[in-house]
């Protein structure tokens, strides 16, 4: 033929539902004192293109001087680039001291397909601080002194915090 063809193609295009989450741990700076329970929170935005439905978990190894445990097991409906917080309580043990570290996992898992996967898990170290505690005692009764004469006494220091320290009077 002489003269222009003209033609049309259609083209579907199937946009896959793709769950992706990323999570941040922020509270670093947080003070996680031995005997005291700390709350604290991890980030969590949604990367994917599909609104989510999360699922928690949170572990900590046995033996651990810290355990952790989700104030909600659950986000309904994080849609995408949105974010929120999971907030965890982190109880750090009496025993612990500033040489501690405590590993916190967590898990986040999605339904897909009838099937629960895991979308994403976050491994982060806690440190623990110092706890510092200590008295003064001295004699029960008044002390006379006398500028000529001495007199003897006992002063303790306790220290109940939750390292050795050193103290100099």
């Amino acid at each position: 033929t002489n003269g222009n063809v003209t033609s049309s193609t259609v083209l579907v295009i199937e946009v896959l539902p793709d769950a992706d989450a990323a999570l941040a741990f922020l509270d670093q700076d947080a003070d996680f004192l031995p005997g005291q329970s700390t709350l604290t929170s991890v980030q969590v935005t949604n990367t994917g293109n599909t609104p989510l439905d999360i699922d928690w978990t949170v572990e900590t190894p046995v033996g651990e001087k810290c355990s952790a445990s989700l104030q909600d097991a659950q986000t309904l409906n994080l849609l995408p680039d949105a974010q929120t917080t999971v907030a965890l309580q982190v109880d750090v043990a009496t025993s612990a001291s500033s040489a501690d570290t405590c590993e916190v996992t967590l898990s986040s898992h999605v339904a897909i397909d009838d099937t629960t996967q895991l979308l994403e898990e976050l491994v982060f170290v806690i440190n623990v601080d110092e706890r510092v505690n200590f008295s003064l005692s001295g004699p029960a009764a008044p002390i006379s002194f006398e500028p000529t004469t001495g007199a003897t006494y006992e002063v303790r220091i306790h220290n109940d915090g939750s390292d050795e320290a050193v103290f100099y009077l």
